[in-house]
């Protein structure tokens, strides 16, 4: 066409046929860019089980990951030993396998034994490859749906695709609050208290919260790397709470503090005597963001009390249906920081302590530890029960006549 136009009009419309090139050409364009922007993920399935088969086909149907293909898995794989994949002191493994796999994520799984009611029990982790860091971790107890189990699953890992690809990452570890209290009867906070800040933090764009185990595995690596390697890995920061409850005649209240820690330096502390029961949570939300304030996050503003509630609510159901009732009781404590009296708070609460020992009976075969820990758990499971007794008799009574009360 241009070869027959005279040559001024090849020079008029030059400009022309330029312009709808790029407006043609430029979506394929932005589909390449969108295509290298996602992350390449690999299911490594140990045991090959038919659990894991079933969880892979899920992800697969997911286009927010390139999935690598189980015979490009199997080939790299073959004669590795895999079994340290899952440890704390395995990150330098993860990392190594994500390179050979040229793959940012991986979704490892292998079988445990099963319990005295012969559940289908896996390990499950998510890691990033960049510093082999889990992202996300728990043991599944299976249950007659398997298709229902991965399905669960599949949902927990999604969650984490976000996290694989952040530009910068701040490392923490928020291990269980210490307990100053002479008695036992609220120990179950160490765990609430702890798990409201791993929420708060998880919140933050750029934050990813690992293990105590697995951050102090990480300081020890970065102690033993030479100047140059230090640069290219992470230390975690570590916050650090203290609790001691004052019965007082006039009412109860708490002693607080929270430290922050690089290394062995302390970086922050905040702590506050005699707060009331009812404004704890808050402070410890409050002194969460001013602890981050002193790192390179930007800490977003704080959510309402009930948003952060129904948040930790949310983690808390994921948790029960992966069977993990141990993290959801935690959790769901946490949620009760913040709304203490949200009734169906507390009946969930009920709930998972009923799972809990239900559960516990049928894992471990030995009977003092049964004993130890379902007495461990059974006097806060009667707070939650007297509490909804007291507020909504006729919810008793309706459990009372289906013959679904709790089982403790």
């Amino acid at each position: 066409m241009l070869s027959s136009m005279p040559r001024s009009d090849c020079g008029r419309w030059l400009p022309i046929f330029a312009l709808l090139w790029f407006v043609i050409g430029a979506p394929a364009v932005g589909d390449q860019t969108a295509q290298q922007k996602k992350p390449t993920g690999a299911v490594v399935d140990i045991e090959q089980s038919e659990f894991g088969a079933i969880l892979e086909s899920k992800l697969l149907s997911n286009d927010r990951v390139n999935w690598l293909e189980r015979s490009q898995i199997d080939r790299i794989l073959k004669e590795r030993e895999l079994t340290q994949l899952f440890s704390v002191d395995g990150a330098g493994q993860r990392k190594q396998l994500g390179q050979l796999l040229q793959a940012n994520l991986l979704v490892l799984i292998r079988s445990l034994p099963a319990g005295e009611a012969n559940q289908r029990r896996y390990d499950l982790a998510v890691c990033e490859t960049s510093h082999g860091l889990r992202l996300f971790r728990t043991e599944l107890i299976g249950t007659a749906d398997i298709q229902a189990d991965a399905e669960h699953v599949a949902e927990s890992i999604v969650k984490c695709f976000d996290r694989v690809h952040m530009e910068s990452t701040v490392l923490f570890a928020v291990p269980p609050f210490v307990s100053g209290d002479l008695e036992l009867e609220f120990d179950y906070m160490k765990a609430a208290y702890a798990k409201l800040v791993e929420g708060q933090l998880l919140a933050q764009p750029g934050v990813l919260v690992v293990e105590l185990d697995e951050a102090l595995s990480i300081a020890r690596e970065y102690r033993l790397a030479s100047e140059s390697a230090r640069l290219q890995r992470l230390l975690p920061y570590y916050i650090l709470g203290e609790y001691r409850h004052h019965n007082r005649p006039e009412g109860g209240s708490i002693d607080l503090s929270v430290t922050l820690r690089y290394g062995e330096q302390e970086i922050a502390k905040i702590q506050r005597t005699e707060l009331k029961p009812n404004v704890a949570a808050e402070f410890l939300l409050t002194a969460t963001t001013d602890m981050m304030s002193h790192t390179a996050i930007q800490p977003a503003k704080l959510k309402d009390a009930a948003i952060e509630a129904q948040i930790l609510s949310e983690r808390a159901k994921e948790f029960r249906k992966l069977g993990n009732f141990t993290e959801a009781i935690d959790l769901i404590e946490a949620a009760l920081l913040l709304q203490p009296g949200d009734i169906e708070l507390h009946q969930q609460a009920l709930e998972l302590y009923d799972r809990f020992c239900i559960d516990y009976r049928s894992i471990y075969n030995t009977n003092e530890e049964r004993a130890l820990q379902i007495s461990r758990k059974l006097p806060r499971a009667i707070e939650h029960f007297e509490k909804i007794m007291v507020t909504f008799p006729k919810i008793v009574e309706r459990y009372a006549q289906k013959g679904q009360g709790p089982r403790l």
